[in-house]
C-alpha cells in the first residue's frame, strides 16, 4: 500500500512499505524551481529516508525538469546520496525524464556519488524501474 509522505508543487513523496520503498514523482513545475527549492525537497526526502530507512527508492523523473548544475552536485554528494547510503537504501531506479537537458544534469547528479553503496539504473517506465528493484537477477539497463 502506498503512503503519501509529503507533497509539495514540485515533487510527491510516497512510502510503500510492502515493497521498502521510498518514490518521488516530480512534476513539470521544477522547470520553474529555484536552488532553494531543490536543496528543500532534497532535505525533506533526506528526512523522510532517515525516518523509513528504505533499501529501495524510485524516482518517477519523467516530468522532471530541473538542471542540476556543478554546485547543486557537489552539495547533493554530501547532504543527499551519503545520507540514503546510511540510512540503508541499496537500489535506486530512476524513470527517464522527457527533457534531454534535465536528463543529462539528473544522470551527472546521481552517478557523481562516487564509492556508492548504492546500485543505480535508469528506465524509459515506472514497470521497469519497479520489476528491478524487486528482482534479484541482472537489470536490463537501457542505454543512454
Amino acid at each position: 500500500m502506498l503512503v503519501k509522505l509529503y507533497e509539495n508543487k514540485f515533487i510527491t513523496i510516497s512510502l510503500d512499505k510492502d515493497q521498502d520503498t521510498i518514490q518521488m514523482k516530480w512534476y513539470a513545475s521544477t522547470e520553474m524551481a529555484l536552488e532553494d527549492d531543490f536543496k528543500d525537497w532534497n532535505r525533506t526526502l533526506v528526512k523522510l529516508v532517515d525516518e523509513h530507512q528504505p533499501s529501495r527508492m524510485l524516482a518517477d523523473t519523467q516530468t522532471y525538469f530541473f538542471t542540476i548544475n556543478e554546485e547543486l552536485q557537489e552539495w547533493s554528494k554530501v547532504n543527499i546520496f551519503e545520507a540514503f547510503a546510511r540510512a540503508g537504501v541499496r537500489k535506486l531506479a530512476l524513470v527517464m525524464s522527457e527533457e534531454i537537458i534535465a536528463q543529462m544534469s539528473l544522470e551527472q547528479f546521481v552517478d557523481k556519488y562516487e564509492g556508492r553503496e548504492i546500485t543505480n539504473a535508469y528506465f524509459k517506465t515506472l514497470e521497469e524501474a519497479k520489476n528491478w528493484l524487486t528482482e534479484t537477477a541482472p537489470a536490463k539497463l537501457i542505454n543512454h
